[in-house]
């Protein structure tokens, strides 16, 4: 089942004078509970709901394209002999539920003004026709408050009722359907030239002119109404981790906005500082291989990478600026390209922040981190000023990592759109223990964290500034984006330690200095015929890379020998298209095509190892090549009932070649995969989602390119078969359980056996709370408790010759507080203090020269977090 976002719109109303008993029928409306409009219920939310009576500042109302619903036929039904013979008038508040057609499903009397009045409207409402409510040119389910009101006979006198004491307001006058709500008491918000509306301010044509006859004119009111609407999803993967759902775990790390990704699993096997080992959907992604990754629509996978092709470092991210993660597993989405196999995660910045804070983090291994985050509050212009810095000494012999992160956003709107401008920068300096071999942990000769050489590590630079522009006007919208980005990276490494050169040993420095230009355009449209809607999608984007990959091999960070030293260009410009035909409510069909053209332009030398061993020197890179690749894909979405969607979807999915050996061999075509899916997606009485999938993917080739053999390493054919479940389930609006899980059987098609560092089953559920807090101490009203404690379960894996990795249970938990000016939160990982392995690989190696010459095979891992706790202070700004 979709889910269910909220739209804010602003309707300005006249000075009205408005009659006692309906003003008290507002101030009702206004106190009722409900949802935040800037989070949006999501996966974990129970349900929509009626927005709350102070917005979050940063709130605003949306785009043009938005239209409320309309009554068709004006209705002004007479009122029965008995309500005037009582002095019953009206009029009744109504909340009607109006589906896509414009039918009124749902119906609820507010006020009875008499007795058999409110029941009688609720008929009478139930026959009402409206035009539905459109949302980018899309016709949506919404939820208005609507006042029937009711014509006195004309054949009868109207009974003049006693006098007062007080004069009676005059009510407002007979309009057509609006909807009424709570008024919006946001200071910083404005109201909106596409949503205003003035009414007349006559008087009612049954007040009496003694009665305030010349009311005193008052400055308008603003009034906020809720619209619900679906966001249609294209697969049963296709979701998004909102910015509520963070509050429910700790994403104090790139690493805990990763462990949000359902049947996700990261790894880390050279220190804190380096990429992430990514697995998903039965692929080892090493670094990004095949996964793509943005930011804010910038592309972070670094093609031709020195340590990898597709090489993604997160550690840039300010996790407390995400403001949603959108997922989507497999290549069905024409917008994703390169790397985008087993699927994409983008992650979407916040444009201002609710408040300014500062806030300190402490915890164990003397872990320390601070944040200023500041928003200032300017009228036109939307700002975000954050720096960071951090650093612990970590878990292993020589695990210290310490860095800055800053990120500094200005948005506001122009032209109907809104134009963003973002820099970001990052620095970042780590130790680390390594890959250690297990044959001397468990001789008791090496310690389970600790490590054989202590100069292993590296160093990460970031800097990218970013304009982005969007615009959406009925029904359509333009998405532009231009960056430009600058990144060092250099990486210590020792993995088999003194078996290749017993005098200096086998550490090596993997060097990439590179500068990104790239953009992207896209122009969505969508048009109507009858009842038949066409959504059209186009788009091109381009990037180029000037990239410098040097290799050195090292004693103690000391290079004594080149290995590499290669300048390349590498060059990818696209263009994709997607027509998306909706001929009835229960069926949407989606077909699209990409098309992008790579090119290399490699200048250098490397050295070159021979399968006996031998290395021959300084060997000449150099040339220019070029790919081209075509991928089609396809989505059909069937709706038989209103709250389940069933998906198939096909595409085809690549990672490109690393720079030199395209240029290397030139008949080497990009590999291609071909993924189909079968998934569905529920919602049963709107407390239990349910999601659930079967996918296959066939590879024409399972390739990498090792970087010290230099050349790739081809395994040949592989598919994958995998299936997918997800469950989330809210017993009350505050407390909800989850589970999700996949399990994936990856093999190699020649030999059949399976394919090395595939995990098999990941499972992952927990249970979360989120409560709010009234009560009479003014101090404790509208304080937060959340609580989480989640479990995951790493199945184990394939490795190397035929051996298998450790399966391991994790469980991690939260605890957080908050008050109106300060916030605290406690995280524990790994609460059972449980000793695992985290990446695991089978290799040979020589530990020592008492040690054979040959080495010793045998199985090598990284260990996993211990019981650890962090705990952080936040202070909001005045």
């Amino acid at each position: 089942m979709p889910y269910e976002y909220f739209i804010r719109v602003t309707v300005m109303c006249p000075p009205v004078i408005l009659h006692r008993t309906a003003l008290r029928v507002l101030i009702w409306l206004a106190l009722l509970p409900g949802v935040d409009a800037w989070a949006g219920p999501g996966p974990a939310s129970p349900g929509p709901r009626v927005a709350k009576r102070q917005p979050r500042p940063g709130t605003r109302p949306p785009p043009p394209g938005t239209v409320l619903p309309k009554l068709l036929r004006k209705v002004l039904p007479e009122l029965p002999a008995w309500a005037v013979a009582r002095s019953i008038r009206g009029p009744v508040p109504l909340r009607l539920v109006i589906d896509e057609q414009g039918v009124v499903t749902s119906a609820k009397a507010l006020k009875d003004p008499g007795p058999g009045l409110g029941p009688m409207a609720v008929t009478i409402a139930r026959t009402l026709r409206f035009t539905p409510a459109m949302v980018k040119g899309q016709a949506k389910r919404s939820m208005i408050l609507f006042v029937l009101r009711f014509a006195q006979p004309k054949a009868r006198p109207i009974p003049r009722p006693r006098p007062r004491l007080k004069p009676r307001p005059t009510p407002k006058p007979r309009a057509r359907a609006r909807a009424y709500s709570k008024p919006r008491a946001h200071a910083h918000s404005k109201p909106r030239a596409h949503a205003r509306a003035r009414l007349p301010s006559h008087s009612h044509p049954h007040s009496h002119p003694h009665r305030h006859p010349h009311p005193k004119p008052q400055p308008p009111q603003t009034y906020t109404t809720t619209v619900i609407g679906r966001r249609a999803l294209t697969a049963a993967s296709d979701q998004i981790v909102r910015d509520r759902d963070f509050l429910l775990f700790p994403r104090q790390t790139a690493s805990d906005l990763l462990l949000m990704v359902p049947q996700l699993h990261i790894s880390q096997h050279s220190g804190s500082g380096k990429g992430h080992q990514i697995f998903l959907r039965g692929f080892d992604a090493e670094h990004g291989q095949d996964l793509y990754i943005g930011f804010d629509g910038v592309p972070l996978n670094e093609p031709s990478h020195v340590h990898g092709i597709g090489y993604t470092d997160l550690h840039f991210i300010i996790p407390e600026l995400v403001k949603r993660i959108q997922i989507l597993k497999g290549p069905y989405d024409v917008r994703y390209g390169a790397f985008a196999t087993a699927g994409a995660i983008n992650f979407v910045l916040k444009d201002c922040l609710p408040r300014s804070y500062v806030d300190v983090t402490y915890g164990s291994f003397a872990t320390a981190k601070g944040t200023l985050a500041f928003s200032p509050d300017l009228k036109s212009l939307d700002m975000i000023v954050a720096v960071q810095g951090f650093s612990t000494q970590g878990f292993t012999s020589f695990g210290d990592w310490k860095g800055v992160r800053s990120l500094a956003r200005a948005s506001k709107r122009l032209g109907g759109g809104r134009l963003a401008l973002t820099l970001v920068t990052y620095s970042s300096l780590w130790n680390a223990s390594d890959a250690v071999p297990a044959r001397l942990v468990d001789s008791g000769d090496l310690s389970f964290y600790g490590g054989l050489d202590d100069t292993d590590g590296g160093a990460s630079q970031r800097q990218h500034l970013t304009l982005s522009y969007r615009k959406d006007s009925d029904g359509n919208a333009l998405r532009t984006n231009l960056f430009v980005a600058q990144r060092r990276s250099r990486i210590f490494t020792n993995y088999t330690y003194l078996l290749e050169h017993p005098d200096y040993g086998d550490q090596t420095e993997q060097a990439d200095q590179r500068w990104i230009l790239g953009g992207r355009a896209e122009w969505e449209r969508q048009l109507r015929w009858s009842k038949l809607r066409v959504n059209t999608l186009v788009g091109a984007i381009f990037r180029s890379d000037w990239v410098d990959i040097s290799m050195y091999r090292t004693r103690a960070r000391q290079r004594w020998d080149r290995g590499t030293e290669v300048t390349a260009q590498l060059m990818d410009v696209g263009a994709y298209a997607r027509v998306e035909v909706i001929p009835a409510r229960w069926f949407r069909a989606l077909a699209g095509l990409r098309y992008d053209h790579l090119s290399f332009d490699v200048t250098g030398v490397q050295d070159f190892v021979r399968p006996s061993g031998a290395i021959d020197h300084d060997q000449p890179v150099n040339g220019t090549a070029g790919r081209s690749v075509f991928a089609p894909k396809a989505t059909l979405v069937f709706s038989p009932v209103r709250k389940l969607d069933l998906f198939v979807n096909f595409g085809t999915g690549f990672h490109p070649l690393d720079a030199r050996d395209a240029v290397l061999n030139p008949e080497q075509k990009i590999p291609l995969a071909y993924a189909g899916e079968l998934g569905f997606r529920t919602k049963l009485w709107n407390r239990l989602d349910l999601a659930g999938s079967a996918w296959t993917t066939y590879l024409e080739q399972e390739i990498f390119f090792d970087p010290t053999l230099g050349r790739s390493v081809d395994t040949g054919r592989s598919r994958r078969l995998g299936g997918e479940v997800e469950a989330r389930l809210s017993i009350f609006a505050w407390l909800q359980l989850h589970l999700d899980g996949s399990y994936t059987d990856a093999r190699l098609v020649d030999s059949g056996d399976p394919v090395p560092n595939s995990p098999n089953l990941l499972l992952r559920g927990g249970v979360t709370v989120y409560k709010r807090f009234g009560g009479r101490v003014r101090f404790f009203r509208g304080s937060l408790l959340r609580a989480g404690v989640r479990v995951r379960y790493i199945g184990a894996r394939d490795l190397a010759g035929g051996h298998r990795s450790d399966d391991v249970t994790l469980v991690d938990l939260l605890v957080g507080y908050r008050l109106k000016w300060f916030a605290l939160e406690v995280s524990v990982d790994n609460l059972t203090d449980r000793r695992w392995r985290d990446a695991q690989y089978y290799y040979v190696s020589r530990a020592s020269l008492s040690e054979p010459d040959v080495g010793v095979a045998g199985q090598h891992f990284t260990p996993g977090t211990p019981f650890a706790v962090r705990a952080t202070l936040r202070v909001f700004l005045p």
